[in-house]
């Protein structure tokens, strides 16, 4: 490529240089060289949770995460008895025994799965599976124990 000026002796090449260098930096081309060609605001987003509860004697637990998941993010968490929340919906992330579980005692299975925008996100690690006892005594309902829970999910953006 040669080097031409223009009539006021500036590079026509330096001038456009600089146009792309700040279209680039103002965000407006996405194929802009500076490591990336995403055009995702994310890749991957790990996602922690709050602590569920204290065992035994749980009433309530928290399926919380501990930080804002990113925009456009939800997430629907069922139980194996065909309940459903969904955080979408204004649900809290926090499940108290004695609203669903009266009588039950036994094992529950909860899976919580994340969606962007009301796709599911899928991907190894990108939902969460606790398993918790749950009981009824002396008119006490509670979550007496947790047994498994596969902790953090690794949401990769579709």
């Amino acid at each position: 490529m040669t080097n031409k000026t223009n009539k006021s002796g500036r590079h026509a090449l330096a001038g456009r240089a600089l146009v792309i260098a700040l279209i680039c930096i103002l965000g407006l081309v996405a194929a802009c060289d500076n490591g990336s060609t995403s055009t995702k605001p994310w890749d991957t987003v790990t996602v922690e949770f709050l602590a569920l509860g204290t065992f035994p004697g749980e009433t309530t637990l928290n399926f919380s995460p501990s930080a804002a998941l990113p925009e456009g993010v939800t997430y629907i968490l069922t139980d194996d008895k065909g309940n459903t929340w969904n955080s979408g919906s204004g649900f809290n992330g926090q499940i108290t025994a004695e609203d669903y579980y009266v009588d039950v005692n036994t094992y529950l299975t909860f899976t919580q799965s994340f969606y962007l925008k009301g796709e599911k996100l899928t991907g190894t690690d990108s939902q969460r599976t606790v398993i918790v006892v749950v009981g009824t005594f002396m008119g006490d309902t509670d979550f007496s124990s947790i047994t498994s829970d596969t902790g953090s999910v690794t949401l990769v953006h579709p």
